[in-house]
């Protein structure tokens, strides 16, 4: 999870943004 979300970072996108389109059910804000 912590580098899913370092490189989303990185990349200068949203970082929940990112995260929720690669494990959205891990993260189920909406």
């Amino acid at each position: 999870m912590v580098g899913i979300s370092a490189r989303a970072l990185a990349k200068g996108g949203g970082g929940v943004h990112c995260i929720t389109q690669q494990v959205p059910k891990t993260i189920s804000i909406g």
